[in-house]
């Protein structure tokens, strides 16, 4: 997808513009966003898709939070975040085993039957991403359920 015309449209605005992007797949059907996936890993870009994002949490009795085993430690200061605004942080360890992050947080969405994802996007460096690839375009090309990303 990045090298397509929409992918670097997507990560053109993504990157440039400050706002978070929304990305609904040609296929969604969710009327309603009752079961919300955050993907954590600690980063400034994940905290501003969160803030970004609070008025869709807020209200909400509670939300699904994606944490690999490295950041485990730095989850708890967002579960307590959360718990101000009367939102319970459901915690999910990812089990990466064999696949990429962007692979596992799919597949977690697909088995809780997520409505949307928060996400941030390009954490890394950008040359990394270029060569190696990154946790944000397995959801730009695969995902399935409405998608929001804040870089």
């Amino acid at each position: 997808m990045r090298r397509s015309p929409m992918g670097r449209a997507i990560e053109g605005i993504l990157l440039r513009t400050g706002r978070p992007v929304l990305i609904e797949p040609p296929k969604n059907n969710v009327k309603k966003c009752e079961r919300i996936v955050l993907a954590w890993n600690d980063s400034v870009e994940c905290s501003r898709a969160l803030a970004m994002t609070m008025q869709c949490i807020v209200g909400l009795d509670e939300i699904t939070v994606l944490v690999s085993k490295k950041r485990k430690s730095g989850v708890k200061l967002l579960v307590e975040y959360l718990s101000w605004y009367d939102v319970k942080a459901n915690i999910v360890m990812l089990d990466d085993k064999g696949k990429s992050i962007g692979e596992a947080i799919l597949n977690v969405c697909n088995e809780i039957k997520a409505d949307f994802l928060i996400v941030g996007g390009f954490s890394h460096a950008r040359a990394r991403e270029l060569l190696f690839g990154g946790v944000t375009r397995h959801p730009l090309e695969h995902s399935n359920i409405v998608t929001i990303m804040a870089h």
